[in-house]
This record gives C-alpha cells, sequence and structure tokens, in this order.
C-alpha cells in the first residue's frame, strides 16, 4: 500500500510526521492525536490562561495607546499584533505574523527606554 496521507483527516493533522504513516496504520493514529488535542484538563486550562495572558496584553496595548507614550501606529501594531495570536493560538505562521507586529509596535518604546537617562530625570535624595 502507498505511504502518505491517504484520508482527508490526515491532511489537517497538525503533525509533520503524519504524512510518514503508512494508510493501514492511520487509523490507530488519529486516535493518538484526536486524544492528545481535545481540549480537556491541564490543555484546556493552560489554553486559557494563556488566552487570558494575550487579553492582558492587549489592554497595555490599549493604555499605551490611550498615554501616548508611543506613537499610535506603534500602539495600533502592538495591539493588532496581540489580537493575531489570540484569534489564531496555534496556527504558528499566523503567531509569527502576530509576533513580528509586536515587536515593531514595541521598538520605539524600547528604543526610549534605552536611550532614556533616569539619572537626570529623577532629583537626587539628599539626606539631612
Amino acid at each position: 500500500m502507498a505511504r502518505g496521507c491517504c484520508t482527508p483527516e490526515l491532511t489537517i493533522a497538525p503533525f509533520a510526521a503524519v504524512g510518514n504513516v503508512p494508510a493501514e496504520e492511520a487509523g490507530n493514529l488519529l486516535v493518538a492525536l484526536r486524544a492528545l488535542t481535545t481540549m480537556q484538563g491541564t490543555l484546556l486550562l493552560s489554553s486559557a490562561l494563556s488566552a487570558l495572558t494575550i487579553v492582558g496584553m492587549i489592554v497595555l496595548g490599549f493604555g499605551l495607546y490611550q498615554s501616548r507614550i508611543t506613537p499610535r501606529w506603534a500602539a495600533v501594531l502592538y495591539i493588532s499584533g496581540n489580537i493575531l495570536i489570540l484569534a489564531f493560538m496555534d496556527i504558528d505562521n499566523w503567531m509569527l505574523v502576530g509576533a513580528f507586529l509586536m515587536l515593531v509596535g514595541l521598538t520605539p518604546l524600547s528604543m526610549k527606554l534605552f536611550h532614556a537617562n533616569p539619572a537626570k530625570k529623577t532629583p537626587e535624595a539628599k539626606l539631612v
């Protein structure tokens, strides 16, 4: 029998190694794959906490937008990147695009922080 993805279910599997499984063994593989990827227990908890973390970063992005600490375009890129990651969790290509948007969006803030001289902005403490 030919090797490779012979059923439509195998073509959407998230693991690259699935393509190398003989067709006669695909049934066992699908059972294991469904068990590993079903949202329950610890996987459900960690996914929910990850989503809440990203929601928190979106809220921080709106704070950057309102405070104008960074240019508004940078805050919009940061928010957009987080929304993209939240919307397409576990789809690596879209998450990479979202991470890149976050990186570009946070660059002005990073540059401002790296070039800031805290000694000039804080008054010296005087001992009495």
